[in-house]
């Protein structure tokens, strides 16, 4: 009989008929870490504490367990549909009652739970824990404080929870270096190592595609990433597919326009693309592009999961050089540039050598081969 193992988390589908707070990123992530606990022979149930997002009439939506995969359950607490500040609150609170009730109810003595970092829940783990003595197996993606202030309160409260845990799943090696203070147990795993089916042929132009996806923040990479057109040769044709508010969208947009009237290489705004839509279009490119300020504090720990992306998609990287990416398993895979400028990150498209290009296909799938054997290694059965 397989053995199951509880992940508690902030979890939703993309189509779920009632929306709940969730992150798409943290989620596809951790759907690859469901796959591989299926693969290393477990049972997984998936315990969400996202709470109804939804504004409206006031209205009751009932728990429920939902199953879209074999050995794979997600428990939903039930929820309700509210306007206001106060009501929002409430939902908040109700979540995590719940959850606490589920803990002291479902899970045994020095039974191991996984448990997706988040101060959220963190004094509902703590409690449940101390009564309940089960152990943490904690997924930290990011220090939440390096990425945005917190009060003195609330960094306490992070290396607190960071604390708690018995094991730990890392998104880089340089954050096991910074929290791991007891040296714990660990596993790394840098992003998705899920290599995409092949859904789409490379742009039949007799250019050479280069994209940049994520966000459109002037503070971030996509700005650099269309200057960055103009430095090169009419030969390229540069893509920026992203997210932002509708002020960023359309500055975003007048500045292709404007960079693509000095010459060089075209550049266009594509648009935010999801799932297959998202994964044909980086296929019909060749180059993807990780290009965001190298003295950000949080690059010190985290590790963009958009290079994963691209290589998962057969695309050639040009990345910022940052220790978290140079460190990493992929980086001698890796085209790096050294200043965030836009001459900078052409030159290096420029110098790629196209007569042996990296296959980064099989660099993932070697990844993701790799991991879950670490993982069988990691849980063993003092887990179970």
């Amino acid at each position: 009989m397989r053995p199951t193992i509880k992940y508690i988390s902030f979890y939703d589908f993309p189509d779920s008929e009632v929306r709940r707070s969730y992150s798409l990123a943290a989620t596809n992530k951790m759907d690859y870490i469901i796959d591989t606990l299926v693969k290393t022979g477990y049972d997984v149930e998936v315990v969400s504490a996202s709470a109804c997002t939804e504004r409206g009439r006031l209205r009751w939506y009932k728990g429920k367990i939902e199953s879209r995969q074999p050995h794979v359950k997600v428990r939903f607490f039930s929820s309700f549909r509210s306007a206001g500040k106060v009501w929002s609150l409430l939902r908040l609170i109700w979540s995590l009652l719940q959850l606490f009730v589920y803990l002291l109810r479902q899970v045994k003595k020095n039974e191991s739970i996984l448990v997706y970092h988040s101060l959220c829940y963190y004094n509902i783990i703590l409690i449940a824990q101390k009564i309940k003595r089960f152990k943490v197996i904690l997924e930290v993606e990011e220090i939440y404080q390096d990425v945005s202030p917190m009060s003195k309160y609330l960094r306490r409260l992070e290396y607190r929870m960071i604390g708690l845990a018995d094991k730990f799943i890392f998104s880089t090696d340089l954050l096991n270096e910074k929290v791991n203070i007891g040296d714990k147990p660990y596993v790394v795993v840098y992003g998705t190592y899920r290599s995409e089916p092949y859904l789409s042929d490379r742009f039949d132009d007799d250019k050479i595609h280069v994209v940049y996806a994520g966000t459109l923040d002037p503070r971030k990479g996509g700005t650099v990433a269309v200057n960055m057109a103009s430095h090169l040769t009419p030969e390229y044709r540069v893509h920026i597919l992203g997210f932002g508010r509708e002020e960023e969208i359309r500055a975003i947009k007048s500045m292709c326009v404007e960079v693509t009237n000095r010459g060089g290489a075209s550049v266009t705004y594509d648009g935010l693309l999801k799932g297959e839509a998202y994964i044909e279009f980086l296929q019909k490119c060749q180059i993807g592009l990780s290009t965001q300020n190298p003295l950000a504090k949080f690059n010190n720990t985290s590790f963009p999961s958009k290079i994963l992306s691209y290589m998962s998609n057969g695309l050639q990287v040009v990345s910022v050089d940052i220790d978290a990416i140079r460190r990493s398993p992929v980086s001698e895979y890796i085209y790096f540039y050294r200043e965030q400028t836009p001459e900078d990150i052409a030159r290096t498209i420029l110098n790629i050598d196209w007569n042996s290009p990296f296959d980064t296909r099989a660099v993932v799938q070697n990844l993701d081969y790799r991991f879950v054997e670490q993982m069988r290694s990691f849980l063993d059965d003092k887990t179970r």
